[in-house]
């Protein structure tokens, strides 16, 4: 299982409670989810950074200090591991006595046409940003559902509402996801003080595009 790094002494069990929120946001390394950490840092939140890689997550967790967070927690995780995130949040909940907020960005992508795109590299994309997804939602929206409060935040694309070539895999999974978050927007009503959002941004600045696996011989 992952283990934790954190950037500020955990509280005492004799500690009064934070006022200040608790904040997981998956896929923080970067991009996206680097500056959602940031904007919550500036407003003192306790934030849970998720993602794989420990080492630019630890240099994101820094700057959240500096920011003003409250406190920062690292977990490096593969959101397509459902347990793995099922371990973070229950450690996380250990730590916290709850959460408030979750933001879920991580997604990788990749290009090429579908006949030339390897079936593993299809099938492991759709593994992180739409199954990923779906096991962010099951742990968090579990916990928001028993504490009667909590915010599940889902980052799709404007790809989960037109497609493009040579992107078969993240286009299948960002219209999956749409469906998904539509229908957990649905049966959240049930569940008094639980919300869950979408939001579908365009192209953005960040390094996902040159990261991205590629067989048309360039990045996207």
């Amino acid at each position: 299982m992952p283990d934790s790094d954190n950037h500020r002494t955990a509280p005492s069990t004799n500690r009064i409670r934070s006022s200040s929120p608790v904040v997981m946001i998956t896929g923080a390394s970067s991009g996206i989810g680097r500056a959602t950490a940031h904007r919550f840092a500036r407003d003192g939140a306790r934030l849970v950074l998720c993602a794989r890689g420990r080492v630019d997550l630890h240099a994101v967790a820094a700057e959240c200090t500096d920011l003003g967070a409250e406190e920062v927690s690292v977990q490096p995780v593969d959101v397509s591991h459902r347990d793995e995130v099922d371990h973070v949040v229950h450690e996380m909940i250990d730590r916290y006595d709850g959460l408030d907020i979750c933001v879920h960005s991580a997604a990788v992508m990749s290009y090429g046409a579908f006949l030339d795109t390897p079936a593993d590299v299809f099938d492991a994309t759709v593994g992180v940003d739409l199954l990923g997804a779906a096991n962010v939602a099951r742990s968090t929206l579990t916990v928001f559902r028993r504490q009667r409060s909590g915010h599940l935040i889902i980052i799709g694309s404007l790809l989960g509402r037109i497609a493009t070539p040579w992107m078969s895999s993240y286009v299948t999974s960002k219209w999956g996801l749409r469906g998904l978050t539509r229908v957990l927007r649905q049966e959240a009503r049930r569940y008094p003080g639980v919300s869950v959002s979408s939001v579908a941004p365009g192209a953005v600045r960040t390094p996902i595009y040159e990261r991205a696996a590629t067989y048309i011989g360039r990045a996207g």
